[in-house]
């Protein structure tokens, strides 16, 4: 058995996406996924699980895939048919009575990461106040800089950011990841100073998200003007760099804004 979560991109019509799972080559179940009510930031990831047989194999290759018809759905060069996306995929905690599952980390077609970074100003643990706020699934923090930690999550709700500023009284900047190729980025801090940005958008262009909607030079004063009120030392260019440039992921691309932004040292 396997277990995998299923969502849809919300850029594209139609709202009811269909996909198909695949084992070594031969397809085992299909699914369908409406994105109506949802967006980037919230995809509603939906857990499914998958049962097969592998009796005579010690490990099989999964394969995911949209399957909307061309008809309906725009190809993508970036994540398959982009009709359909999926958020995670894991053997099942009952996948040992398979004779051994092994999913190797990146055999599953198009994986990507599609949950998000919280960087906050605080040194507490914030699993109470980041579950609080709409964030699920929480991992363990990472120093980000002095006084500042970086807390990868699953999921986040539209007031996810606000709540969890007023619960710290501290600055917080979330990037939301599409499939590891586009990264969404908001921040506050108290008092206001909120913006936000997009990343890798030569690749966001392959998804019809409107670039016009995340204009690069007002993103990049509220930036560095939302760091210097965070007492931060940020950089005006790399910012803009970090904002305009290209990666095969776009979590790379958030490494090197934190960096511009004065949160993580670069490389």
């Amino acid at each position: 058995m396997v277990d995998f979560e299923r969502a849809g991109n919300p850029a594209w019509a139609p709202a009811l996406k269909t996909g198909e799972l695949g084992v070594d080559g031969v397809p085992v179940t299909t699914f369908a996924f409406d994105i109506t009510g949802h967006g980037f930031r919230d995809m509603g990831c939906t857990r499914q699980t998958a049962v097969f047989t592998n009796l005579l194999k010690t490990s099989v290759t999964l394969a995911l895939a949209g399957i909307t018809p061309a008809s309906e759905a725009r190809s993508s060069t970036t994540s398959g048919s982009g009709a359909a996306c999926w958020c995670s995929a894991r053997p099942s905690p009952d996948a040992g009575c398979a004779g051994g599952l092994s999913v190797p980390s990146r055999s599953l077609a198009g994986m990507g990461n599609s949950g998000g970074s919280v960087t906050v100003r605080s040194t507490a643990d914030l699993r109470g106040l980041m579950e609080t706020a709409g964030f699920t699934d929480a991992e363990d923090a990472e120093d980000a800089a002095d006084g500042w930690q970086v807390v990868e999550v699953a999921e986040s709700q539209e007031r996810s950011v606000a709540d969890l500023v007023r619960s710290t009284g501290a600055p917080v900047l979330l990037v939301t990841y599409l499939d590891s190729d586009v990264g969404f980025v908001e921040a506050a801090a108290p008092g206001g100073g909120t913006w936000g940005a997009l990343l890798n958008r030569a690749v966001a262009e392959d998804y019809d998200i409107p670039l016009e909607q995340f204009p690069v030079e007002r993103a990049v004063r509220d930036a560095t003007a939302w760091a210097h009120t965070a007492g931060l030392a940020p950089d005006e260019d790399l910012v803009r760099r970090a904002l305009t440039g290209s990666a095969v992921f776009a979590e790379e691309l958030a490494s090197r804004l934190l960096a511009a932004l004065g949160m993580r040292a670069p490389g």
